[in-house]
């Protein structure tokens, strides 16, 4: 059974690593926008694993923590571990880092749209004039 459920999870990671999607291609009129009471179910007490693909290029791979505190937990292979909070606006999902050792701190919260495809994947759109999401969230668990 322990066999079984390695082999899921190995497929899974390839699957996420093998068919990520090219977010600059993402076209958000086949999204659905979420707001406040959604984004705050989507996202609290929840463990969210995904990708960045800032510009295009290479894909940097994250898991985030958000728990039901208002905390919240990063971690990728370039910012490393990172600690910080998050809040919900009306429309916008906003975080805002404390120091790490790769990164000082956000003076102010970064916030972002929330988008959502068949409301199991998350796409991130930038609040400032962006045309792509930045990062595409393909999976969560619940933390409790």
């Amino acid at each position: 059974m322990k066999n079984f459920f390695l082999l899921i999870f190995l497929s899974s990671i390839l699957c996420t690593v093998g068919f990520s999607e090219d977010l600059v291609k993402v076209d958000i009129k086949k999204l659905k926008k979420i707001y406040t009471s959604e984004i705050e179910s989507a996202f609290k007490d929840k463990r969210m694993t995904g990708y960045y693909d800032p510009d295009g290029g290479e894909k940097i791979y994250f898991t985030w923590i958000y728990d039901s505190n208002g905390d919240y937990f990063s971690e990728s292979e370039v910012t490393g571990k990172v600690s910080g909070e998050w809040k919900v606006g009306t429309d916008k999902l906003c975080f805002r880092h404390y120091e790490s050792s790769t990164a000082g701190a956000d003076e102010e919260f970064v916030c972002s749209f929330v988008y959502t495809k068949y409301d199991m994947v998350y796409y991130l759109f930038n609040t400032s004039l962006q045309n792509y999401p930045f990062a595409k969230i393909t999976s969560s668990a619940n933390l409790k």
